[in-house]
């Protein structure tokens, strides 16, 4: 990234969306962005009518970032903006829309447990469920065209899309040491992104290290990219298929990075203690003589939730530009980070822990996996600012619903259908990704209505008169008499209902059985029948085949077992899940 100031007015908004990681709950996600981008859409339209009563500042989304299931949101949302949103309001009836559509109609269990990757013969297994459901659904939600639907006001122009991945060949990079002028120390980057910048005027965007998205189809260009970054960046490990990504290397090469420095003051008396600059990889020696632009960077993928789940900092410094740093106050917030998460971590000490679990050889791989994972997503000092109070540029929208518990109203255990399993049981039932989109969208609603503010003094108000503060104002949790910055207008004030849990929703066993038995048949026979050709090819140890012959159908009838058998342990999981759940 290039450095950049918004240049926007003081009585302009800018926001930077951060989309997490959430698997399935992405139904949650798409809820929200639906709610917040049909609140803008009924406010711009009020101001264009001249309707009274109507504020009059601006509020501008600059960046939208996502990892996993927040990066095919994002990816989503930048391919609508070509056609114009629609919204699935519950007041004034519901109207297809592509977040919808790919969140809770075409995400379901039945076609992850199909076999249609390996139809063709000799196709090698990619992932545990079949991922070409996936790209389905990513062809589907990307295939709006240019319509010649005006664009939303309150979208910058152009507009930044980042969606991080877990780059598994890694960017190297190195440091010469002053002490050793000789040695360098080496290091691979991993926590990879695609910065793709979307504009309906072709203008070109201030960092210099994006993706330009045209006005081509989304199968030419760089939309077909998007895509793949998309999918690149909900590859779950394992379970959904890897992805390989193209980037031309220069744009590493344009990569800014932000260095502490002894801090120092600008003419403005501003303290600054950080200064941005270019760190070029260290590609090898041979590629120094090729024009590094055109050569073809190639890395395979897995989902960018594994290394950044909650891409605070790049969207951060994107809104922040050469400043750095954006105010904090109630006063003097002019910009702000507002993160949709779904599953905001929860890190509970086990008070029954016993270190020898760990300490064994069985024991201590899965300790250090989930070591791994809770360090690299652990960020005590971003989050502990969304939770701030007293800091009014970074907000957080996380998933909450009420229930009647013992005759009170209190607030639900669990407040996402699609929450158990990991994540995964949303694929399980329409139903619960329903609901959490409807959750989603009232969630929002409440976010706006009482917490997304600013303080009466702050200039983004000054246009104000005093009868329309008094007649907005709020008060947030901590007390705070608070302004909206995005306001509800006409049907938007009416609440969202509550959705109804979807109690007794829950997808039929036999079913979901037969259907594992089906896509296990079809992978473990594919991973013997590999085995089977890799032996043939030496005569000396062609007779292990037979062996694995037999065993073949022994493996499988272990694996069917309806009780000693993995398909066992996952349907018992399965009923265990929900039922703690209430579903």
């Amino acid at each position: 990234m290039a450095e950049a100031e918004s240049g926007l007015s003081p009585t302009t908004f800018e926001i930077g969306l951060v989309m997490a990681g959430a698997v399935s709950a992405g139904a949650y996600t798409a809820g929200v962005i639906d709610f917040l981008t049909e609140a803008l859409d009924s406010w711009y339209r009020a101001k264009q009518r001249g309707v009274p009563d109507t504020p009059p500042h601006d509020v501008k989304i600059s960046v939208v970032t996502g990892a996993s299931a927040g990066g095919v949101t994002a990816a989503v949302l930048a391919s609508e903006l070509r056609g114009g949103l629609l919204h699935m309001n519950s007041q004034t009836g519901s109207a297809r829309n592509k977040l919808y559509e790919t969140w809770v109609e075409r995400v379901d269990i039945g076609p992850l447990l199909d076999a249609r990757d390996l139809e063709r013969p000799g196709a090698k297994v990619p992932s545990l469920l079949d991922s070409t459901v996936l790209d389905d659904a990513a062809r589907n939600a990307l295939a709006t065209a240019w319509s010649g639907a005006p664009w939303p006001e309150y979208m910058a122009d152009p507009l930044d899309v980042i969606l991080c991945v877990t780059n598994l060949r890694g960017v190297p990079y190195s440091i010469r040491f002053s002490a050793e002028q000789d040695r360098d120390y080496g290091m691979s980057q991993h926590a990879d992104y695609m910065h793709f910048s979307l504009s309906p005027t072709n203008k070109a965007s201030k960092w210099n290290d994006s993706v330009p998205l045209g006005r081509e189809e989304q199968e030419e260009g760089n939309w077909r990219l998007l895509k793949e970054a998309a999918l690149a960046s909900s590859a779950f490990p394992a379970a959904l298929a890897a992805r390989s990504l193209t980037r031309s290397a220069g744009n590493y090469n344009r990569r800014r990075w932000s260095i502490p420095q002894e801090p120092k003051c600008d003419r403005s008396q501003r303290c600054v203690c950080e200064v941005e600059k270019e760190i070029p990889p260290m590609w090898p020696d041979e590629l120094k003589e090729t024009d590094i632009d055109r050569w073809e960077y190639r890395f395979a993928n897995i989902d960018g939730g594994l290394a950044n789940n909650e891409p605070f900092e790049i969207a951060r410094r994107c809104l922040a530009g050469s400043a750095n740093r954006s105010p904090r106050g109630a006063e003097d917030a002019k910009r702000a980070i507002l993160m949709i998460d779904p599953f905001p971590n929860q890190s509970v000490l086990d008070l029954r822990y016993d270190p020898e679990s760990s300490l064994r050889l069985l024991g201590t791989l899965p300790a250090l996996i989930s070591a791994v994972l809770s360090e690299l997503r652990f960020k005590k000092d971003e989050l502990e600012l969304a939770r701030d109070p007293s800091v009014f540029s970074r907000f957080l929208i996380a998933p909450t619903r009420t229930e009647i518990r013992d005759g009170k109203e209190q607030r639900a255990r669990y407040p996402l259908a699609t929450g158990g399993l990991g994540g995964f049981a949303g694929f399980l039932s329409e139903a619960y990704r329903q609901h959490d989109y409807r959750l989603g969208r009232r969630n929002c609603q409440q976010f706006l209505r009482r917490t997304f503010g600013l303080a009466y003094d702050n200039p983004l108000f000054r246009d104000w008169p005093p009868t329309l503060k008094e007649k907005l104002r709020f008060k947030n949790e901590a007390g705070m008499d608070l302004l909206p910055i995005i306001p509800l207008t006409d049907s938007l004030g009416v609440e969202e209902p509550l959705p109804e849990w979807p109690v007794n929703r829950r997808p039929d066993m036999t079913v979901l059985e037969r259907l594992l038995r089906r896509r296990t048949d079809a992978v473990v026979k594919r991973l013997i029948d590999t085995e089977l050709e890799r032996l043939s090819m030496n005569w000396i140890v062609s007779r292990v085949g037979w062996e694995v012959v037999k065993l073949n159908e022994r493996l499988l009838n272990l694996i069917r077992s309806p009780h000693k058998g993995p398909i066992g342990t996952i349907l018992k999981i399965v009923r265990d899940d929900l039922s703690e759940r209430g579903l």
